[in-house]
């Protein structure tokens, strides 16, 4: 089993001069080496207060947090020196840290070395981030935090910031990241949490594998029926697409489906998109502990 290296529990954060005001409230997470735990939720949910907790920016009002390790937190406005160059802010952070990465490398990694020259103020966007991310990743850090890592990025630069985390969570490194971008979390992340007014109102374990979306060409009671038949849990609310649960390959859920008489046109994996787009949809239902 991989060592714990953070650690949250019945973690809130309070404003106001009454703490009347609520940011945060019963947050409890655990983080292990190899993992990265993703933060979703509209804005003003409370995912930028829990990962400043957890990097030791704020402090709870109420809770407990413990780390193991060296921690690097990214945040959305990048933390990086605007009047250094590329090369010049990665190799502060190094030695600052007494970190042991090789920064070069991860210049190189994520496609900026050929700007290593030029001043942070002078890049896009898209390559200030990356260089944020080279900043963290220069540290030698156990947990890098990620505040939205992937805004104002283009698609290139994501894939490269994802093939990072990758790395990261190979070499045992874990990863926390808040994003607005789901479409790039169903392929990294381990778990994702949804908050909404400060709490946890989901959890959600990756990959989705258990749960298919299957359309058929079908009457919705011969599906119905053939579904019932075969003992499987399924959701027919968004009929012609269901969603099956089951613990069988694709390949064998999909035989089992068409020996029975069914037409089906499209069958894949649930997203997470269509996950969070149910809980924005029901945000008052139970919190999920």
């Amino acid at each position: 089993m991989n060592d714990v290296l953070l650690e949250m529990t019945g973690v809130g954060k309070r404003y106001g001069i009454r703490n009347t005001k609520k940011a945060l409230e019963g947050f409890s997470v655990k983080l292990q080496e190899g993992m990265c735990l993703a933060l979703i939720g509209r804005n003003g949910a409370g995912k930028s207060t829990a990962l400043k907790i957890m990097a030791n920016v704020l402090k709870p009002t109420e809770g407990r947090v413990i780390v193991h390790g060296r921690v690097s937190y990214v945040p959305e406005n990048m933390g990086i020196y605007p009047t250094l160059n590329v090369e010049e802010n990665v190799k502060f952070f190094y030695d600052i840290s007494e970190g042991h990465s090789d920064y070069e490398r991860i210049l190189s990694r994520l496609n900026i070395m050929g700007s290593s020259k030029v001043l942070a103020s002078h890049l896009s966007k898209g390559m200030r981030r990356k260089l944020s991310v080279a900043v963290a990743m220069a540290q030698n850090p156990d947990v890098v935090i990620f505040d939205e890592p992937f805004d104002g990025v283009d698609q290139t630069s994501s894939e490269e910031i994802v093939a990072m985390i990758r790395d990261m969570k190979m070499h045992n490194k874990a990863v926390v990241l808040s994003s607005h971008n789901i479409s790039y979390i169903d392929s990294i992340a381990d778990e994702v949490i949804v908050i909404d007014s400060g709490r946890i109102v989901r959890r959600i374990e990756l990959p989705l594998e258990w749960m298919k979306v299957v359309r058929f060409a079908a009457e919705y009671e011969k599906v119905d029926d053939v579904l019932k038949s075969l003992g499987l849990k399924y959701d027919m609310s968004r009929f012609p697409y269901v969603r099956i649960g089951a613990d069988s390959t694709q390949e064998d859920l999909n035989s089992i489906l068409v020996h029975s008489g069914l037409r089906v046109l499209e069958f894949r994996d649930l997203t997470i998109a269509e996950i969070y787009g149910d809980v924005l949809n029901d945000v008052s239902g139970t919190v999920q502990s």
